[in-house]
């Protein structure tokens, strides 16, 4: 009996010294920990607009959603994206240019204010940039749209190919084409893999990757709506080079490509050129996308007196 004693006196003395030892707080657990249940490697702290991702995505209470292998958290994402040697075409680049065109150039800033003044009344941040038919200007004027914002340095720009059957907006930028959004929906690319940002500091790119025979099938399930959602709290805008809506050679299912884009952004812009593009291919264009998606209309190649 007085072994059994001893044993239960040692026993009670090893309960009280583990009740001696406080329970950690979890209030002081840093905002940028992972979840302890998932391994994760060693990252260095985020900072700034960073951070406050990570913070507030903690203090919400979601956990990260789940992601390829190899990539790294949305928080992370603009620190660890490649940076690539880009050789932009400044004779197509207007705001690059050493004798840029002033018309145009001012153009471009109206263009940009009429956006942000739109902002003030209605949601605007992810912008799709179609036409009526190809070879009208969407994907010059895309580029240069992207460059007017990324002159204003306390802004941070997201330009997207998702043109996935004739991705060219990396020529225009002179930036590597692959890997792109087709690798990405594939599943063969991951989100640092495909983010490249520009020698502009604030002005970033993910290119369309290999042409896609069908991007219709690439896009379903609304796979670029849920990559924008998971990049949007990163920059202030995402301007989204989609296909033509009026193309007269893609069967009917790639057809519907840009206004399934565009249901994955919060607003159009249809690209019009002066004096080229039919009237009928016009008006088939603007019925593509719901009326309160529609922003305007941009004439391009217009004679100015």
């Amino acid at each position: 009996m007085s072994r059994i004693r001893d044993a239960l006196r040692r026993a009670e003395q090893e309960k009280g010294r583990g009740r001696s030892s406080p329970a950690p707080d979890v209030a002081t657990v840093p905002a940028t920990s992972p979840p302890a249940a998932v391994p994760a490697p060693v990252k260095p702290a985020a900072t700034g607009s960073a951070s406050a991702i990570a913070a507030a995505s903690t203090v919400a209470g979601h956990a990260p959603a789940a992601r390829p292998a190899g990539s790294v958290s949305v928080a992370t994402l603009l620190d660890s994206c490649r940076r690539p040697l880009w050789l932009g075409d400044s004779a197509k680049l207007l705001l690059l240019g050493s004798s840029a065109n002033t018309v145009a150039t001012e153009q471009l800033r109206s263009l940009r204010a009429r956006l942000t003044e739109m902002r003030s009344r209605r949601a605007l941040k992810t912008v799709a940039i179609s036409s009526a038919l190809d070879s009208e200007g969407k994907t010059f004027l895309a580029a240069n749209l992207a460059h007017a914002f990324a002159r204003q340095h306390d802004r941070k720009i997201l330009l997207v190919d998702a043109d996935l059957r004739r991705p060219g907006l990396h020529s225009l930028l002179g930036a590597p084409a692959e890997p792109g959004l087709s690798e990405y929906f594939r599943g063969a690319a991951t989100e640092e893999q495909i983010l490249q940002r520009g020698p502009q500091e604030n002005l970033f790119f993910i290119p369309g990757g290999r042409p896609a025979v069908h991007p219709g099938d690439l896009l379903a399930g609304g796979k670029l709506k849920k990559l924008l959602e998971r990049l949007t709290a990163l920059f202030d805008w995402i301007l989204v080079d989609a296909p033509a809506a009026a193309e007269q050679d893609a069967g009917k299912a790639e057809s519907q490509v840009a206004p399934l884009i565009a249901s994955g952004c919060d607003g159009v812009l249809l690209v019009i050129e002066a004096g080229g593009t039919p009237r009928k291919a016009a008006q088939r264009a603007a019925r593509e996308f719901p009326k309160d998606r529609l922003l305007g209309v941009v004439l391009n190649r217009a004679a100015v007196s």
